[in-house]
């Protein structure tokens, strides 16, 4: 990590110590259009949480106001990303998802949601994940600032959104079992399913496509999802 960024200690005060951190990297480091960390309550960062869903970083070309974490439950449900104030197609996929989950595991979707550890591996916006300034050192800092936190919230499952996002995270678990990778029904396009050694525990990693780019979710047939429901329940459990 580039000197000056400290390292980040595991702490009850977690969400402010990740957020001073972020302020600090976000200058250093020369990123312009803003920045954000979570996409659920602080709350959910503050106890043990057993669900855990990552994107690569938030996407954008203009400035937006930094946000530390979002007040009215999951970003994903609860907020409006496009002028007609309608969830917009990646929202929609993220919420079916989870109706699935919540299905799987016997909870209400809503509530699962927004008890969910939500956020972006990557902090800060950019208009592309190409043009993100100082990029090496960006994505180094990123994977401290997850690693610090996955320590800290022991998940039992753990769900990337992107292949890069699956890629950032993989390396920073020691791998455990075998990987198996199941079809979408978009194609060849497929979802990994792994599990890594998180303290001593073992921990379900689900690395799923873009929904940017994949839209797998709320097609006609949810069948090739069964591998991934019934290992969420496994964990679960």
């Amino acid at each position: 990590m580039d000197e000056g960024l400290g390292t980040l200690p595991a702490m009850s005060t977690l969400f402010n110590t990740s957020v001073r951190h972020i302020e600090e990297a976000y200058k250093i480091l020369g990123h312009k259009l803003g920045w954000r960390f979570l996409y659920t309550p602080a709350e959910t960062l503050s106890k043990p949480s057993s669900l855990v869903f990552l994107g690569l970083n938030p996407g954008g070309s203009k400035f937006e106001e930094s946000q530390a974490s979002c007040k009215k439950g999951n970003a994903y449900r609860c907020e409006r990303w496009d002028k007609d104030e309608r969830l917009n197609p990646l929202q929609l996929q993220v919420c079916t998802l989870f109706g699935m989950l919540a299905g799987a595991i016997g909870v209400e979707r809503d509530l699962l949601m927004d008890r969910t550890l939500s956020g972006n591996l990557c902090p800060f916006r950019s208009s592309s994940f190409a043009n993100l300034p100082n990029g090496e050192a960006t994505m180094e800092f990123s994977r401290e600032l997850w690693r610090t936190v996955l320590d800290e919230v022991k998940p039992t499952v753990i769900i990337t959104m992107g292949n890069e996002t699956t890629r950032q995270v993989n390396l920073l678990f020691d791998q455990a079992g075998t990987v198996k990778f199941e079809p979408t029904g978009w194609g060849g396009v497929t979802y990994r399913l792994a599990s890594a050694t998180v303290n001593g525990r073992t921990t379900l990693l689900i690395g799923l496509p873009h929904f940017s780019r994949f839209r797998i979710f709320g097609r006609a047939s949810s069948s090739q999802f069964r591998p991934l429901l019934a290992a969420v329940k496994k964990h679960w459990a």
